[in-house]
Parts: structure tokens; C-alpha cells; sequence
């Protein structure tokens, strides 16, 4: 008779791997479950597939830095004599896919060795770490970084003194904090109030002025306009200009006659509600207008836009 294996199970490197060739389980296998070892047979090749558990006396601590993994392999007393005759390996795959390699240890001190894997350029490493008959599985370990997860040591601190500016108060039970009492805070308008409403009557009297004019299809205006005025005041204007100019033959600005100054501040930005990565990019189109270089018109003319578009939304 062929003598075939039913059972056969050797080691792969740090490893172990087994074969049944029989079924231990569905409708064709009824005959090995009735056999009175078939339970012990199983948990026999599965704790021997699983292999020891870690040995005493032995560490194994893994960490992600940036995109190095690093390892950290450390043995009481009792293993200095077996790793001076046997020194422990490191075999790791990076990738999916990857072929495994021996990385070195660097040892630092008697039972204490580490190691590093340049993991740059793919999403995860994983091996196994050989001392004596034992093998320790090192990952998968995920190196992909998420900018959301990202832990700046700077920021809690930025927290903090925004708080401590702000009047917030650190509070350890969440379950009342919606009942705290609110501190009080007033900002007076006095400063702004009498310029906004000069703004305001000079832009009316502009609409008014220029919807008083008599023959509009034949009209031809020239304006002169000197002084300074915000941004958001500015893109009032140029609505104003704009309506106008489709009824009166002729709109313009005379160049030479006017020096009108657009000044730029937080407030504007302000007004445009905006949040994110669109307030982002505001700042940094105001930056650009306050700036003075080559892009200073472009951006003011962008902003001039914005807070059109949010008028008419």
C-alpha cells in the first residue's frame, strides 16, 4: 500500500508550518471525527503551531518614529550566557509582499540590544525575532502617518494659553459643564460705529447721485474718488459702479483725479464667515493685498469678489 503522510509539520525559519491531508471538518469528514483522538490530535498541532508563549525573562518592545520602526530587545540575567553563544536574530518583510531580510542588532549592554527599519516607502513591516528555540512575531506594524493623528507637543500648550486669554477654565467633569456660568465680555463699537456710518451715507449718496442722473442711455460720467475705505466697503462700491454702468452710456474712473486706498484688516475677514481651508486661503489672499508687491491688485480684486459672492449667497 502507498504509504502517504496524513499528518506532516516541520519549522521554517523562525517559524512553523503544518499539513493535513484529510478533512477535519464538512461531510466528508465523519470518519475522522469519530476517531477517539481526533480532539487531542488537533490541540496538539495547534499549540504547536502557535508555539511558546514569550519566555521569561525576555522583553519585546516596538515603536514607529517618523517612518523608522524601531526595536528594542531585552533579556534578564538568566539569558547573557545563551546570547553570548547564540546571539538573537531579526528577520523582517516590509511591505506586501516584500522578501524577508536579516536586520542586525546593535547591542548596547549585556541582555539589551535594538534595531532599526527604514520603513519610508511602504505601509507596514512585519518578522519575527529568533533568541534560542523561540520566536517573537514583530508586527505588523503600520507606519502610514495621518496628519490628523499626528501628536504635536506644541499644541496642548497652544490650548492652554488660548484659554487662559480667552477666560476658559480646565473642567474634569463634562457632565454639568453646559450649566457653567459665562463670563461676561463687551467690546465697544464706539470706534468703528461713526466711520461705518460715514461709509455707508457716502456710498448712498453715490447710488442716489448717479440713479439721479437724467438721459442715462446718453450719459457720460467720470468720477474722481479719493479717501480710503475696507474691503468689504470697497466691494459695496464697485457693486454700486457696476449696477450703474450697465444703464449710463459711460462709467469710469478718472486715473489721474482720484486715490482711493483699500485698507485691509482682520474685520473683513471676518465678515466672509468663512472656515477652514477657505479661511486659510483668505488670510492668505488679505496677506497678499496688504502686501504691497506685484499681486497686491489681483489679490485685492479677489477679495473684492468674496465678499460679493457672500452677499449674493
Amino acid at each position: 500500500d502507498y504509504a502517504a503522510p496524513l499528518v506532516a509539520f516541520w519549522r521554517r525559519g523562525a517559524g512553523r508550518t503544518a499539513a493535513v491531508t484529510f478533512p477535519l471538518g464538512g461531510e466528508l469528514s465523519e470518519r475522522a471525527r469519530a476517531w477517539s483522538g481526533y480532539g487531542g490530535m488537533c490541540q496538539a498541532l495547534g499549540r504547536w503551531l502557535a508555539g511558546a508563549a514569550v519566555p521569561p525573562g525576555v522583553g519585546l518592545r516596538t515603536s514607529v518614529d517618523g517612518s523608522v520602526v524601531r526595536l528594542e530587545l531585552v533579556c534578564d540575567e538568566t539569558w547573557h550566557e545563551r546570547l553570548a553563544a547564540r546571539p538573537p536574530t531579526l528577520a523582517v518583510s516590509r511591505g506586501a509582499g516584500g522578501p524577508a531580510v536579516d536586520v542586525p542588532w546593535e547591542r548596547l549592554a549585556p541582555g539589551s540590544y535594538t534595531a532599526s527599519i527604514d520603513a519610508a516607502d511602504v505601509d507596514f513591516v512585519r518578522g519575527a525575532v529568533r533568541i534560542g528555540e523561540h520566536a517573537l512575531a514583530v508586527g505588523p506594524v503600520n507606519v502610514t502617518t495621518n496628519p490628523e493623528w499626528a501628536l504635536d507637543g506644541a499644541r496642548p500648550a497652544e490650548l492652554v494659553a488660548v484659554a487662559a486669554r480667552s477666560g476658559g477654565v480646565e473642567r474634569g467633569d463634562l457632565s454639568d459643564v453646559w450649566k457653567a456660568p459665562r463670563p461676561a465680555a463687551t467690546r465697544g463699537l464706539r470706534r468703528w460705529l461713526l466711520p461705518l456710518l460715514l461709509l455707508a451715507a457716502l456710498l448712498g449718496c453715490t447710488d442716489a447721485e448717479l440713479d439721479a442722473v437724467p438721459d442715462k442711455s446718453r450719459a457720460v460720467v467720470r468720477l474722481a474718488l479719493t479717501g480710503s475705505l475696507g474691503v468689504a466697503e470697497d466691494a459695496r462700491l464697485q457693486q454700486v459702479l457696476d449696477d450703474h454702468a450697465d444703464v449710463l452710456a459711460s462709467l469710469t474712473r478718472s486715473e489721474g483725479r482720484s486715490d482711493l486706498a483699500v485698507v485691509v484688516d482682520d474685520g473683513d475677514i471676518d465678515a466672509l464667515g468663512l472656515q477652514g481651508h477657505a479661511r486659510d486661503a483668505a488670510d492668505e489672499i488679505a496677506a497678499l493685498a496688504a502686501g504691497g508687491g506685484p499681486d497686491q491688485q489681483a489679490a485685492h480684486d479677489a477679495l473684492r469678489l468674496l465678499h460679493r459672492l457672500t452677499r449674493a449667497s
